[in-house]
Order: C-alpha cells, then structure tokens, then sequence
C-alpha cells in the first residue's frame, strides 16, 4: 500500500491566475543535511561494526544516534526533497527500511514524509500547522511556477494519466509531442516566435525537479516521473486545464 498525502501538500497550488500557479516546495536545509551524515569519530569500533549489513539498522550505541543509511536518507531528502527509486534504488530501500524513524525524526521539525512504495516515490513537505509563525520555522519554501511551466505540468499530467489508464509502466514523451500539447495554450504565449526560447529552459526547470527522467541515450525523449501523480490530483486537473484553455480562447475536450 502506498502512503499518501493529498495531491496538494507537496506543490500546494493556489487557485488559478492568469500569471502564475505555485512551484514545487525545495528544499534550503543544506547545512541541516550535512550535519546528519556527520558520523561520530570518537568510538571507532563502533563505527566499524555499523558497516555490518545484517547489523546496520540496528540503532547506534552512540548517544541514541539512528542506524548510518537512516542518516543518509534523511539528509538526502531534506537537501532535495523527492527521491526516486529508479534512481536511487538502493537509498530507496533504505528509507523503507527506515521510514517509522525517518517518519519520527522529520515529524520534530515539522515535516511530513509521503511514500510510495509500488511506485517508487519518496518526498518531503511542510506539515500543516495551525499557527500564524508558521512560516517562519517552515524548513522547505515555495516559488512560482513561469505560465510555460505550470501548463507543460498540466498537459503533462493528463498525458500521464491517459498512458497509465492504458496499461503502460513507462511513459514516455519526446520534445514535439509536449510542444503539441501546448499548441491550444499559444495565445498565452503571445504567439512568441521563438517558442523554443521558452520552452527548452521548462523542459530543463522539470528535468530539475524530477517530473522529467532523462532516458540514456537519447537527447529529446524523456520519461514521465511517477511523481507527476502527487502534484495534481486527477479530479482538479480538469478544472485547471479547462480555465486555462478558456483564457487560451479555446475548448477543451
């Protein structure tokens, strides 16, 4: 079974504006994160037995310290957020392995874990906290999505889900099917002559934030990342495609 938030706790879009929608939550705790795999130096054979592997979740004997691959992954996280089994398999494993301490550690400031098992998702988010300083000890910030990349995130995400509804475990796309999919959004655009000055640098922005998989060996085609679920559920994305296709001046289907 898979653990979920809402579709809404990692990137947390606002209601549509004609602008801008918001960006993916990042995370800015770097020097958080390289505290974490800081491993203690003053007991060295203890250090030498935690590379044991039938031995290495066992927690520390070290001032409570948890288990080194325990340390690792939550310090990969809280510096970028989303981890992707096909990626990164083996750390994958090792937050399963370690989700109920992870889940506690991140739980002490304010942080959520989702994790999806089956399909290789792991991501942080804010909590939410009913408080009016919220923001102010929130560890993980937001930013605007450009229009360009909130609607290749739309079209993309109904691409997914038509794929997927198929049958297929991978989806893939390449560079002129995502630029045909925008074609009904142009007049956002102002018909930009050099729509490739906009959108190559959105292609890159996704690639970034891992709700595009390069594939090895080709330079155009992408796979589409089982991340893309979490962002917008099926049932908004609809809504928010129609508006933006009724500001496009068009229909939608």
């Amino acid at each position: 079974m898979s653990d979920k938030q809402s579709a809404f706790d990692f990137f947390e879009p606002e209601p549509v504006q004609p602008e801008t929608v918001p960006e993916a939550e990042l995370s800015e705790t770097e020097q958080l994160a390289s505290e974490l795999v800081d491993t203690p130096q003053a007991n060295e054979t203890t250090e030498a037995s935690d590379t044991n592997e039938e031995n290495e979740f066992e927690p520390s004997s070290e001032e409570g310290l948890l288990p080194l691959p325990t340390r690792k992954a939550i310090a990969y996280l809280l510096r970028n957020g989303v981890l992707l089994a096909s990626q990164k398999p083996k750390l994958f494993a090792d937050i399963v392995a370690g989700k109920r301490d992870i889940r506690s550690y991140l739980n002490q400031i304010f942080i959520d874990l989702t994790l999806d098992e089956h399909n290789g998702v792991a991501f942080i988010g804010n909590q939410q906290i009913d408080d009016e300083d919220a923001e102010s000890f929130s560890l993980i910030s937001q930013r605007q999505l450009l229009l360009i990349d909130t609607l290749l995130l739309l079209v993309l995400r109904k691409y997914y889900q038509e794929r997927e509804t198929q049958g297929e475990q991978t989806i893939a796309i390449d560079d002129d099917k995502m630029a045909d999919l925008l074609s009904p959004f142009m007049p956002l655009f102002n018909r930009d002559k050099d729509f490739d000055r906009i959108f190559n640098p959105a292609v890159k922005r996704l690639l970034e934030k891992k709700l595009l998989l390069t594939i090895r060996g080709s330079e155009e085609r992408y796979e589409v990342s089982p991340l893309i679920r979490y962002v917008v559920s099926a049932e908004f994305l609809q809504q928010l495609l129609s508006e933006y296709t009724r500001m496009a001046g068009g229909e939608h289907e």
